[in-house]
This record gives structure tokens, sequence and C-alpha cells, in this order.
């Protein structure tokens, strides 16, 4: 399978890589710093390297780092070398796979009791803020690429990353630039901290960012994270070069509003790239502030290890350039046991409400099901005498639904089949039922319209329904919800 690698940026070009030359990998701790180092050598030497370090690699960096211990079939790090990159292939297709439903793996009261111990122990002084996660994990079959490509047609504009290695795929389409550090010693990293889901509605979704822009709570988890990467970055800096930029910007993604800061500096000469991910790793935002001791809470408190997610991904060009994202919105697939895993977390500060952040964690799940739910696209039709009465309304709300979910929406062959639906039916009452897939197919089933009762039953569901769910807000064959 080949490795494939899209990040923005002035040099935004899709690269594909086949056949390494060879392969770098890390396994124990004292083999990480030499593995980067290679990779770094590959690289001066004119080699193009993709690879990833796992959050569990941190006591590499520094021994006082506490994970808990690393997940099986994952090394700590592995690079591959490439001599270079191929023309991209076509996409492959976003339906060629089946994955899901996605479970929490562990109770809400859990997490909840997780929250209360950390707002507690801020009390006490033992932190300011600590990065809590959880996972979904989800049976998962197909086509690891087809997964891929739903996901980046989800979060669009990414550090997008498909890995295959030694346990079996690494799929990353992170909004989060980690690092980006040029030959020159231009340093650039850019947290994000601070969320709020989008809204359907244009004016409920700029009062949502604005909300964001004046919560007092996520600016400061923000700053936080920027004092905590300043300081980082001083470890290798020239002096006085530090700076920030941009501080508390925010960035329209797909689902959900993000709250960045951009911090920059120029290192010292004879810097290397294991000393940048000695300063720097893991990122800030993923774990919170002071570090060691947010570090020292997460492996406490999360029941299982974080592997890549959390981790960095990342691209190495000849030359040196180095690109690495923060390893979020990142599915880790193991082709062995047919599971999907991925990660999602908020900060947790003396003001965090529990509610509010299961939200949050909620809303950062978006992306995940817009990519892997198995669903189609619907409209249930009046045909009358040969006649749609409504259907340029039903047509607007599914191209609105195709624009929200990234479906291709193809108007003509839309039309095409309703047409030949009322040709062959130019008379009586029927039922016409319109569905549209992710890549653009279209099918249409008919039958006799239904008389209604006189006396219509209606039932509550057995269960809350989360109002977060975006699927609430559409027409769609994943109708799960309505028989809770």
């Amino acid at each position: 399978m080949p490795t494939l690698i899209h990040f923005p940026g002035a040099d935004a070009t899709p690269l594909q890589f086949r056949n390494p030359l060879r392969r770098l990998v890390a396994r124990r701790l004292e083999e990480v710093i030499p593995t980067l180092d290679a990779a770094a050598a590959a690289a001066a030497a004119g080699y193009w390297v993709v690879g990833f370090v796992v959050y569990e690699a941190a006591p590499a960096f520094d021994g006082a780092m506490a994970v808990r211990p690393a997940p099986d079939r994952l090394p700590l790090a592995e690079f591959s070398v490439f001599a270079h990159p191929e023309s991209p292939a076509a996409a492959p297709a976003g339906n060629g796979f089946r994955c899901g439903p996605w479970y929490w793996s562990e109770q809400p009261s859990r997490s909840r009791e997780a929250m209360d111990h950390i707002r507690q122990r801020i009390a006490q002084g033992d932190y300011y803020q600590v990065n809590l996660t959880t996972r979904l994990a989800a049976e998962f079959s197909g086509d690891p690429l087809a997964l891929f490509a739903a996901l980046r047609s989800a979060q669009p504009d990414a550090y997008a990353a498909c890995i295959e290695h030694e346990g079996g795929h690494l799929l990353s389409v992170s909004p989060e630039l980690f690092f980006d550090w040029q030959p020159d010693g231009l340093l650039t990293t850019r947290p994000m901290k601070g969320t709020a889901p989008r809204r359907e509605d244009p004016t409920a979704d700029q009062a949502a960012a604005r909300e964001l822009r004046e919560s007092l709570k996520e600016q400061a988890e923000n700053i936080m994270i920027v004092d905590l990467l300043r300081n980082d970055l001083s470890r290798i800096a020239e002096p006085g070069s530090v700076q920030v930029p941009a501080l508390l910007a925010l960035e329209a993604l797909p689902s959900l509003w993000q709250m960045t800061s951009t911090i920059t500096a120029r290192t010292r000469p004879q810097v290397s790239l294991s000393d940048v991910f000695r300063a720097l790793f893991p990122c800030g935002s993923i774990t919170g502030a002071p570090k060691l001791a947010a570090m020292a809470a997460i492996a406490e408190l999360e029941a299982t290890p974080r592997g890549a997610y959390c981790g960095a991904i990342g691209l190495i060009r000849p030359g040196g350039h180095a690109t690495f994202n923060v390893g979020i919105r990142t599915v880790q697939v193991d082709t062995n046991s047919g599971r999907a895993l991925c990660g999602v977390g908020s900060g947790i500060t003396a003001d965090s409400d529990n509610a509010a952040e299961y939200a949050e964690w909620v809303a950062k799940r978006r992306f995940l099901l817009r990519a892997s739910a198995a669903f189609q696209l619907l409209e249930t039709l009046g045909l009358l005498a040969g006649d749609y009465p409504l259907k340029s309304r039903h047509l607007a709300r599914m191209a609105a639904s195709a624009s929200h979910f990234g479906f291709a929406f193809p108007r003509p062959a839309l039309e095409a089949a309703l047409a030949r639906v009322a040709a062959d039916h130019p008379a009586g009452a029927w039922r016409v039922r319109l569905l549209l897939d992710r890549e653009g197919k279209v099918s249409v089933e008919c039958a006799p319209a239904p008389v209604s009762p006189p006396s219509p039953m209606v039932s509550l569901a057995r269960t809350a329904v989360p109002s977060e769910d975006e699927f609430l807000a559409h027409k769609t064959t994943a109708r799960g919800i309505y028989e809770m």
C-alpha cells in the first residue's frame, strides 16, 4: 500500500511514496533518538523520509516523563526512507470499507470521576491544566485507503498522512501543526486549544465563534499552552528569537471552531532534529501544564496508552525541512485484529464543567462519524399524478446535506432519476425514496403512498437524545437514533 502525505503550506502538493529503500524502527526507548538521527541523516543525504513517533516514546527525551506501557504492535518510532515521491494516483473511493459503530472505550462516569480528580488536584496546586483523553473503538474491514479518503473528505485542509507500519495503518487528518522546521532554522509551532461545535444556522454559527473568542476559560487554556511552548522553544532558540505572531486566532474547521496560536523561533546552530523533539515532545497542547505533572496525571488516570494519537506524524524533505503534525484526529487500524481506534480529549482546567467537556468530546467525534458511518442521504417525495409538488425543496435540502457531509451532489443525475420514475407512474399517489451515497451514486425506490392513520401513534425515546448529534439536522439512512 502506498504512503500518502498531504500537508498544507506553500508546497502543499499531495505526495505518494512506494517501495521504501529501508525502514528505521525503534522498539525500545534507547533506540528512539538514534532512529531520529538516522532519519535526519537520510534527509540530509537527499532522501524523503516519512514516519511517526508515538506518545509513549516521551521518556526517550526526558526520563522524568511518565507514560503508560506502549501499545502492542506499534513501534515507539518508525520512519521509511524513499528515493522520491510518485505522482499521486486517483483518490480511492470512500466506501470500500466497513467501520463501526464506534463505542467509547470506558464509561462516561469514569471520565467524569477523572475530571473531578483533576480539578481537585488543580485546587491543591499540583498543576494548572491536564489534557484528558479517551478512546473510541470499532470493528474495521476493507481498504484502509478508502477510509483515509473518507476521513480527508470529512476533515479537509489537514496535515494528512496515511502510513502503513508493522502492525497496521495510521490514518491521520490532524489539523494541528506540531512544528515546521526550515533548513534556515525558522521553527514554527501552532497549538490548538479551545473548541466550539459548528452550527447549522449561519447566525448561530457566528455566535458560537464569538462565544469561543470571548470565553475567558478558553483563552486561559490556550495562553497556558502558549507559555509552555514558548518555554520549550527557548531551550533550543537563539536568545530573543521566540515570538508569538498570532494569539487566540479562530480557524473554521468543517465540524468545529478551533482556537489556535502561532509561536516562532530561530534555532541555534548545531541543533538537530532529535534536539527539537527533546525540547518539544510531546506537544504541550495534548499534555497540559506544567508538562511533567500533567503527564503524570495522564498516566495515572487514562486507562490505555495513546499510541500515535497525541504523538507526531510527519515528513522530512531532502535537505532537512521537517514538518510534523500533532497526532489528533488520527485512526489506528490494526489489520490483524480488525479493529480501529481513535482518541478524543480536552483540556481540563479549574473552571471546567464535566458536561461541557463531554460535549466537546462528542463534537470532536463528528469527523469520525461523518467519514465512517455507512449512511446515505435520504429524501422521501410525494409523487401525485406524475408530478413532485415539493421537488425543488427536497433537492435543496439534500444539496445542503451533501455540502455539509462532503458528498458529491450530481443534480442532473438526481433530476433524471426522478423523471424516469415519474414517467413510469403518470397516475395515482406514490411514495418515492431518493437515496444518494458519498460518491454521488443515485438510487430511487417507489411504492404506493401509504394511507395516513386517523389516529397516529407517537412514543417517546427510551433514552435521552443527545442534542449535539448532527444527524438530527439531516435526513439520512443513519436512523438508529429513532430506534432508541
